[in-house]
């Protein structure tokens, strides 16, 4: 049974993040995004409770949030590696005006789809 409150859609961009006020910057892939939250593939797993500066590009769009890492995936065995990702999933309480474009584009190619009947 899901969970999440909002549907998450794919965005594939490379995310420059930090422990918010820090200069220190690690890198990561988003791999999707939600209203409320965006899920960075990385090695540098940080503290859920954390808060977290996020840059990365949206259609050609600079867009920077600022959020709390809500959960920590770790994947430590390399065979598991090729299921499931580690990362960081981050809440985003408001998230910026150019995502949400994104993200409500995304949903209404997704119910514009043409759906086959089932027999």
């Amino acid at each position: 049974m899901e969970r999440r409150r909002y549907k998450r859609v794919p965005l594939f961009a490379t995310a420059r993040f930090g422990k918010h006020g820090e200069h220190r910057v690690y890198f990561g892939n988003i791999v999707d995004v939600s209203y409320q939250g965006i899920f960075i593939v990385t090695n540098m797993l940080l503290k859920p409770g954390e808060k977290v500066s996020v840059e990365f590009n949206v259609n050609g769009s600079s867009v920077t949030v600022i959020g709390t890492v809500a959960r920590t995936k770790v994947v430590e065995h390399p065979t598991l590696v090729k299921y499931g990702k580690g990362g960081l999933g981050i809440f985003i309480e408001m998230m910026h005006p150019t995502v949400i474009d994104y993200i409500n584009s995304r949903l209404m190619e997704e119910y514009k789809k043409p759906t086959t009947p089932s027999l």
